[in-house]
C-alpha cells in the first residue's frame, strides 16, 4: 500500500532553480512550474508559441482549464494539435502546482510531418508554417516518452519528489477543441521486444556483480552492453547514450544502497555522475564515463567489507574513494572527519595494515589503470584525473606496484 506523501506547500525557488539546471541539461526540455488557477505564465508552458496566433488568449485559457483538472500523482502524457507534445503531473506533496514537461517532438521535423501539422490544425496555413518552422526545428526530439520519465522520476528525487509509483495515464490533449484527429498506435515489433528483453537479462547480470563488487564482470558486462544497438530512444545518438548512462547510473545507486552502502556516498557518487553526464559532449565520453562509473560503485560495495572497521577507519575509505581525483592528505580527511590526524593515522594502519598515504596512492594507481585500459589518454592526463600532477612521480609509484611503467604496461596489453 503506497505510503501518505507530506503535504510541503510550493516548491522553493532553489529546488525550482536546480530541477531547470537539470532538465536543461539532460535534454535541453523545457519545464515549468505554475499554480493551479494562477497561472500567470501560462504562455511559457509552449515557449510562447500560441501568442502567433489571434485567438491566443482562448488556446491558453482552454489550456489552463485542462492543467488545473490534472490529478496529483500521475503523469499526463498528452499531445496537442500542433504535434507538441508535453508530460504533466501534479505531486500530492505540493497539490497547488502543475509541473509541465515540454514541448518536444516525437520524431524529426521533416516535410512529411509538417504536413501532418496542416492536416491536425485548423490554425496553421502553409504561409504561417514556413514562418513557424524554425520554431521546430529547435524543439528536442524525444521517441520515447517512458525513457524520458525514468530520468524525471530521478531528477524529482532530488526534490524530494517520489514519483515512482506515479500511474501514466493518456488523456486527450485538445487546447483547440475543434479540432479531432486519431493517431494510429505504433505497434511493437517482436525484434524490439527481443532486443529489451535481451537488454534487462545483459542489465541483470551487471548489478548482480556490481552487488558483490565484482568489477571484473560488471564491467564486462557494462561494455558489452552499451556497445550493443538497442530500440532507439530518442532520434539523437548523444541523447539517448545520455538517457542509457543515467539510467545505469540511477540503477547502480539503488543496488549499492541495497547491498548495505550507506545512501550518503551513494547520492554524493550519483549526484557527481549525473553533472558529468550531463557535461559530457561526445558518445565516446559517456562510454569511458560509464566505465568509471561501474568502477567507483564496484569501490563502494567493496569498501563495505569495512564495516567491521572502526566508523572512523570506514569514514576515511570512504572519503578517499569519493575524492581521489582531489588534493587529498592525512591532514584533509582528518580535518573533515573531525578527528586527530595522529590517532587517524595509527587507527588506520593498525586496522587496514597500511598507512593511510599508501592507501591513497595505492588506490589512485589502481583506479587510472581503467584509464589507461580504456582510453587513449595521455600518461599525464590519466595521472591528473586520479590526483596526481606530477606525472614522474605518477611512473615512480605504478612501477612500485606493478613492477613496470604505465607505458610498458599499455603496450603489453595492446
Amino acid at each position: 500500500m503506497p505510503q501518505n506523501k507530506t503535504y510541503l506547500g510550493t516548491i522553493s525557488e532553489p529546488v525550482w532553480h536546480m530541477l531547470r539546471q537539470l532538465f536543461k541539461s539532460l535534454c535541453d526540455i523545457n519545464i515549468l512550474i505554475y499554480q493551479k488557477k494562477s497561472c500567470s505564465d501560462l504562455e511559457s508552458i509552449d515557449l510562447k508559441f500560441r501568442t502567433y496566433f489571434e485567438d491566443a488568449e482562448k488556446q491558453y485559457q482552454n489550456l489552463s482549464n485542462f492543467a488545473d483538472a490534472v490529478i496529483p500523482d500521475q503523469y499526463y502524457i498528452c499531445h496537442d494539435p500542433y504535434l507538441h507534445h508535453y508530460i504533466l503531473t501534479r505531486s500530492s506533496m505540493y497539490p497547488d502546482e502543475v509541473i509541465s514537461i515540454g514541448p518536444f517532438l516525437m520524431s524529426e521535423p521533416t516535410e512529411y510531418y509538417f504536413n501532418k501539422i496542416l492536416c491536425s490544425s485548423k490554425h496553421i496555413n502553409v504561409t504561417d508554417l514556413k514562418y513557424l518552422k524554425h520554431f521546430y526545428m529547435h524543439l528536442p526530439v524525444i521517441k520515447d516518452e517512458l525513457s524520458l520519465i525514468e530520468a524525471i522520476n530521478e531528477i524529482f528525487s532530488y526534490a524530494e519528489i517520489d514519483a515512482s509509483d506515479f500511474r501514466i495515464v493518456r488523456p486527450e490533449f485538445r487546447p483547440d477543441p475543434d479540432v479531432k484527429r486519431h493517431e494510429p498506435q505504433k505497434a511493437t515489433s517482436k525484434s524490439d521486444v527481443e532486443r529489451w528483453a535481451a537488454r534487462a537479462k545483459i542489465e541483470n547480470q551487471i548489478l548482480s556483480a556490481l552487488a558483490k563488487g565484482d568489477y571484473a564482470n560488471a564491467s564486462r558486462h557494462s561494455k558489452y552492453l552499451i556497445e550493443q544497438p538497442s530500440p532507439q530512444r530518442v532520434v539523437n545518438n548523444l541523447l539517448d547514450t545520455k538517457l542509457m548512462v543515467y539510467a545505469m547510473n540511477a540503477l547502480f545507486r539503488k543496488t549499492a544502497e541495497s547491498s548495505g552502502v550507506h545512501p550518503y556516498y551513494c547520492y554524493e557518487v550519483n549526484f557527481r555522475y549525473i553533472q558529468e553526464i550531463n557535461a559530457a559532449a561526445t558518445v565516446t565520453q559517456l562510454k569511458v564515463l560509464s566505465g568509471k562509473m561501474v568502477h567507483k560503485y564496484c569501490l563502494l560495495v567493496q569498501n563495505k567489507r569495512h564495516e567491521n572497521c572502526s566508523p572512523v577507519v570506514s569514514s576515511a575509505i570512504n572519503e578517499i574513494d569519493l575524492n581521489l581525483g582531489s588534493a587529498i592528505s592525512l591532514d584533509s580527511i582528518a580535518r573533515k572527519l573531525n578527528v586527530n590526524k595522529n590517532y587517524l593515522s595509527r587507527t588506520f594502519h593498525k586496522e587496514i595494515g597500511q598507512t593511510l598515504t599508501n592507501y591513497i596512492n595505492s588506490e589512485r594507481i589502481r583506479t587510472s589503470l581503467n584509464m589507461l585500459l580504456t582510453t587513449n589518454a595521455s600518461i599525464t592526463e590519466i595521472a591528473a584525473n586520479v590526483g596526481i600532477y606530477d606525472v614522474n612521480y605518477y611512473t615512480k609509484l605504478f612501477k612500485k606496484i606493478y613492477g613496470k611503467t604505465p607505458t610498458m604496461y599499455r603496450k603489453e596489453l595492446w
